[in-house]
């Protein structure tokens, strides 16, 4: 059981990884074609891609978990950019849960 849960971690790592390196080939193509370079808070690619779950889980943590948990907890991680995001959780998961 145990064996099946690292080797899920270990793929879902790589699955982060894979999205890290997505994420930051997308904020690479205005720059390759000459624009500034520009990379997606996680933020801003989450409410994006669905503004309502967004804005569903920032009215429940604020309003019935701690409004503190928000502003200090989950914005900080948030405003990073998503290929960051992405690449720790990524790695770390990847590391952590690799073959001995």
């Amino acid at each position: 059981m145990l064996h099946r849960i690292r080797n899920t971690g270990r793929y879902l790592g790589w699955v982060f990884l894979v999205l890290a390196l997505l994420a930051f080939g997308g904020a690479l193509q205005p720059w390759i074609q000459g624009e500034a370079f520009n990379s997606l808070a996680l933020s801003e690619l989450w409410f994006r891609l669905d503004a309502e779950s967004f804005n569903s889980f920032q009215a429940g943590t604020q309003r019935y978990i701690y409004s503190s948990i928000w502003e200090y907890g989950a914005m900080p991680i948030l405003l990073q950019p998503a290929w960051l995001v992405f690449a720790t959780v990524g790695g770390l998961l990847a590391w952590f849960l690799r073959r001995t």
